[in-house]
């Protein structure tokens, strides 16, 4: 019983840490459309600064 309670414990830290570093991976600050990464978006979409923010389109 305290097995399985520890490895849902640690799932859970590492779900929640996984989410917390993905979230704060996906938005880069910029000025216009070059300062986004090309590596930034997924392969048919484009980086496009909207708002100081690159999103893909």
């Amino acid at each position: 019983m305290t097995t399985s309670l520890k490895f849902v414990y640690v799932a859970i830290l590492f779900l929640s840490l996984l989410l917390v570093v993905m979230g704060g991976i996906r938005r880069f600050e910029c000025r216009q459309d070059s300062d986004c990464p090309s590596y930034f978006c997924e392969k048919l979409t484009v980086p496009k600064c909207f708002w100081s923010k690159c999103y893909c389109k």
